[in-house]
């Protein structure tokens, strides 16, 4: 635990924490941004689906589509360049490109016509959601090969001159995003059932937002050897293969739903993310969605 000396803290002391040290100014900053893309949550807090203890988040928000939602479990940490974090990354592995999907279905509106063909159809329609994997070549936005990071840390000088280095605050905030999107996908099984078509396909992504020259990537090969880098970069992911679990029927069914990426990235960064979450038919569902519409009838609840 730090030290203080006995002197009185005063206003100019607790107004140069609030310009130069406080996360408030720079999540304010990210909340601005953010509000151009999506619906958004600014504070507030939620039971840890595990612990059952009440946490804080910084940001949610959420994109609603024609046929689908996609929601974000942001993080805001006020790193310094006199202390960036740097993430030494391999190339992603096809186990590792993976993005996941709900679909979740109102079956007091809508259910099957007759008897479902495909093995998507069997299972959603003994389900009310049902969690969906998809790859690279089926549309997922993660590429086999691609660098993806394996650790961070944060880096420094003490007043020495010798290298410092350390990962507690990162984890910290990294892991309230994971924490926070767990929430987030609980959430995601009554999506179906406030959509006016009485389905949806959802998804979640956790996000740590770092200012601009504070995020550094350092790639290696497979075998070890560093293949590039250090460099300073706007975007990265974290491979972080968290299981989540989503309530797939009334009575007490679940599936595992997997948050595969932490996406690290600063304010450029989160505008390429978006580019890519709003162009991918993995997570806009389109065509698929318009299958659907041929299949799916009134439920069982219908007048």
């Amino acid at each position: 635990m730090a030290t203080f000396k006995n002197d009185e803290i005063g206003e100019a002391d607790l107004l140069e924490y609030v310009e130069n040290e406080s996360d408030f100014a720079f999540e304010v900053r990210v909340v601005k941004e953010l509000s151009k893309h999506g619906l958004l949550e600014h504070g507030g807090t939620y039971i840890d689906p595990h612990t059952q203890k009440p946490r804080q988040f910084d940001i949610r928000m959420r994109i609603p589509r024609e046929y689908s939602v996609v929601r974000f479990a942001v993080e805001c940490k006020n790193i310094k360049r006199s202390y960036p974090m740097i993430a030494t990354c391999l190339p992603r592995t096809q186990d590792e490109a993976l993005t996941t999907v709900i679909w979740s279905l109102d079956k007091e509106r809508r259910t099957f016509h007759g008897t479902p063909r495909d093995s998507f159809s069997m299972k959603a329609s003994t389900q009310t959601a049902h969690c969906i994997s998809f790859g690279e070549s089926m549309g997922g936005i993660y590429r086999t090969g691609q660098p993806v990071g394996k650790t961070i840390t944060q880096v420094g000088r003490n007043k020495e001159g010798r290298l410092v280095w350390g990962d507690d605050d990162l984890y910290t905030k990294w892991a309230q995003a994971l924490s926070s999107a767990d929430d987030l996908v609980h959430e995601c099984a009554d999506d179906g059932s406030s959509s006016r078509h009485g389905f949806c396909f959802s998804s979640v992504f956790p996000v740590l937002v770092v200012p601009e020259g504070t995020l550094w990537s350092c790639e290696f090969d497979s075998s070890g050897n560093r293949a590039s880098g250090p460099k300073c970069v706007d975007r990265l992911q974290l491979y972080v293969g968290k299981e989540c679990w989503v309530r797939s029927d009334g009575i007490g069914g679940q599936e595992k739903y997997t948050l595969t990426h932490l996406e690290v990235v600063t304010l450029v960064g989160f505008d390429a993310l978006m580019k890519d979450v709003l162009r991918s038919p993995t997570l806009i569902q389109h065509a698929r969605a318009a299958e659907l519409e041929k299949t799916l009838g009134p439920g069982f609840g219908y007048h």
